[in-house]
């Protein structure tokens, strides 16, 4: 049996600078402000993780306050909205994309919003999001098994809030992912889950052996 080893980081979900020949791909740009933040939903596979990195393309337009991306947990059906600001990533490349970092455990198979802002000043930063038309299957590539949760819509769904997260709408006409790539590393006990079943499988194996000797 090949042995144990540690989880490394890995690419979960890839919507970063897709390809522009996909049928009715356009790119937007909604703009970032204190009144204006956006929230887009996330949802994990059958596998609990550590988030610790996300790429977004945001880019400078009157960079005077404090751009930000945070995680908030996600309230049930009906009326889909952030709940709850799980945390706060900290912008450790200021360049374009922008990298956040942060270390936060995700439950499998669980939704979960980016919130992007703007707080402490007025400034504005515009925020890259796909958009197809029409409106069809071309919203994320992927390179794992996590999803731009549509939350029970048809299209993936996209949420706006002009007051600091207290309330939220459906934003309209940009209901659509922003152009992200999120980086997350399966947490210890996932693994340590898999390792038990190979182990209990090689056991059994060879007591079969054993038994017909």
């Amino acid at each position: 049996m090949a042995p144990w080893c540690p989880a490394h980081a890995a690419v979960v979900l890839d919507n970063l600078f897709p390809p522009l020949s996909t049928p009715g791909m356009q790119v937007f740009q909604r703009v970032l402000s204190p009144s204006s933040w956006y929230a887009t939903p996330i949802t994990t596979d059958g596998a609990s993780y550590t988030l610790n990195e996300v790429s977004a393309e945001i880019e400078d337009f009157n960079p005077a306050g404090t751009l930000f991306m945070e995680v908030w947990s996600v309230s049930g059906s009906p009326n889909y909205a952030p709940l709850a600001m799980l945390t706060r990533l900290s912008l450790v490349d200021a360049n374009f994309p922008k990298v956040f970092t942060g270390s936060l455990s995700l439950s499998a198979n669980t939704s979960y919003f980016i919130v992007t802002g703007v707080d402490n000043g007025g400034g504005q930063w515009r925020e890259d999001v796909n958009y197809a038309d029409p409106l069809g299957p071309y919203f994320s590539v992927q390179s794992g098994t996590w999803s731009l949760s549509t939350l029970g819509t048809l299209v993936p769904q996209s949420l706006h809030s002009s007051n600091f997260g207290a309330t939220w709408i459906d934003s309209g006409a940009l209901s659509a992912p922003v152009r992200m790539s999120i980086t997350a590393v399966p947490e210890s006990s996932t693994w340590a889950l898999l390792g038990l079943g190979a182990f209990t499988l090689a056991g059994r194996t060879l007591l079969r052996r054993q038994a017909t000797i």
